[in-house]
């Protein structure tokens, strides 16, 4: 019986934490449209190898304009003003894949399509200027509040494998995610251990 009712407490305290690090991403805000490569601070960037394995590693800034990575055999940085400055990718061992999550570092990818998002202005979409292009290169986790021109996401994939340098446009934005009022997440803890207790008493009763 016990046994039960904790099973159903942890069910509630699991669904609740979900709802938690679901919802900011969701309620996401433009904080800003001319984002530099320093302000990026937390994107997490991965690197899959042609010869299989992986890498993956937090973006951080290096000085007032610009921020990277730098991985075993292979760097990613940008300076300046995401819109018309370039990122930087070099590899000295064959890439497969690179994957940008933008969101952990509170910035999204602006692709520059219309209509635009309020206060995201003019974008611009992955755009080689120098190197191998990808074999793809979609934007994917489109962001709640966006036009259609927002995502969280870009994947360079390349079928034959990348190595040397590749200079490309991609233009972001800045986001502010708002965490759930406090009310809220009291409210779902009382429902589900309400919830719970409900399940409970009915068990007993049927006991």
């Amino acid at each position: 019986m016990k046994k039960s009712f904790f099973s159903l407490a942890s069910a509630a305290a699991v669904g609740i934490a979900t709802t938690h690090f679901i919802a900011p991403a969701q309620a996401a805000k433009i904080a800003g449209f001319q984002t530099l490569g320093s302000q990026m601070t937390g994107m997490q960037v991965t690197a899959h190898f042609q010869n299989g394995g992986s890498q993956n590693l937090t973006w951080a800034s290096s000085d007032t304009q610009s921020g990277g990575v730098n991985g075993n055999g292979w760097s990613l940085n940008q300076s300046g003003d995401t819109f018309n400055s370039p990122w930087i990718l070099n590899a000295s061992q064959s890439l497969s894949s690179l994957i940008i999550n933008a969101i952990p570092g509170n910035t999204v990818f602006d692709d520059g399509s219309h209509p635009s998002t309020e206060g995201s202005e003019r974008g611009w979409s992955f755009d080689v200027l120098l190197g191998n292009l990808p074999t793809s290169f979609p934007y994917s986790h489109p962001i709640e509040i966006s036009a259609g021109d927002l995502f969280g996401k870009l994947t360079l994939t390349w079928d034959r494998g990348f190595t040397g340098e590749l200079k490309f446009l991609a233009d972001t934005d800045t986001i502010v995610q708002a965490v759930p009022e406090a009310t809220s997440v009291v409210g779902l803890l009382a429902f589900g251990v309400f919830g719970a207790s409900s399940l409970m008493k009915r068990n007993s009763i049927r006991i």
